[in-house]
């Protein structure tokens, strides 16, 4: 198996990324341009034909034929989550369909996916820590061969800053409140006499109401508000 060694360089994310693939089809990673948080990792996978003829292979499906998983940042670390299969691609009989549309590709050209989030599409996120530098690889199956490429990313820390044209921590609380309220439908319940925490992370509010568990109970009765620091949009 030829195998193909790429270095990218970047202060801010520090990515290097190694691509291994056969019969003239390369699968590589391709972080996105736009600066990574520690909430937001974007990336999309790239099908590139490196023969004099055209190629043609089944779409990639994330759950079906398309994989991610992440591991710690060394050759021996252990997995911290992967991508799973999505309900609403299973069939009436539970599992992942099979890809019905084929991708062609010319010569020297590269075919890309949309792109995925670090964050969005591997389960559980929980596992991936800020400032820790993570193994993201991305395995593509065909028949029986299999397309590989990974990449080590520095997961960035929390950005805590409060920029100048943001809302004031005083007016996102007023919103996520009265958000809530509408959304209790007046009734607080539990939440009526809890002071809630106010944190601003990579641009958006976080508006907590934590509420203790009762005795030999399991569970988070935590409510999470998302106010956005710039539009003032609340989110759960």
């Amino acid at each position: 198996m030829k195998r193909i060694m790429l270095l990218l360089a970047s202060a801010m994310i520090g990515i290097t990324t190694t691509c291994s693939g056969a019969d003239g089809l390369g699968v590589s990673i391709e972080p996105s341009r736009d600066q990574f948080t520690s909430e937001s990792i974007p990336f999309r996978v790239v099908f590139t034909n490196t023969t004099k003829s055209k190629i043609t292979f089944p779409e990639p499906i994330r759950g079906k034929n398309l994989a991610f998983f992440v591991f710690a940042d060394n050759q021996k670390g252990g997995l911290l989550a992967r991508s799973g299969v999505i309900k609403t691609q299973l069939n009436d009989g539970g599992t992942p369909p099979d890809s019905p549309k084929r991708i062609s590709v010319d010569p020297g050209h590269a075919w890309k996916t949309e792109y995925f989030d670090l964050f969005k599409h591997t389960s559980p996120p929980s596992m991936i820590s800020t400032g820790q530098t993570v193994r993201v690889t991305v395995t593509y199956s065909l028949k029986d061969d299999k397309y590989e490429d990974s990449i080590l990313v520095s997961i960035p820390l929390h950005d805590l800053t409060i920029m100048p044209e943001y809302i004031s921590s005083e007016k996102a609380l007023e919103l996520a409140r009265s958000d809530f309220v509408k959304k209790m439908q007046g009734n607080l319940g539990v939440y009526r006499d809890v002071v809630p925490s106010v944190q601003c992370v990579n641009g958006v509010y976080r508006v907590v109401y934590a509420h203790p568990n009762p005795p030999k109970t399991r569970g988070c009765f935590d409510v999470v508000i998302k106010v956005d620091a710039t539009t003032g949009n609340v989110t759960y």
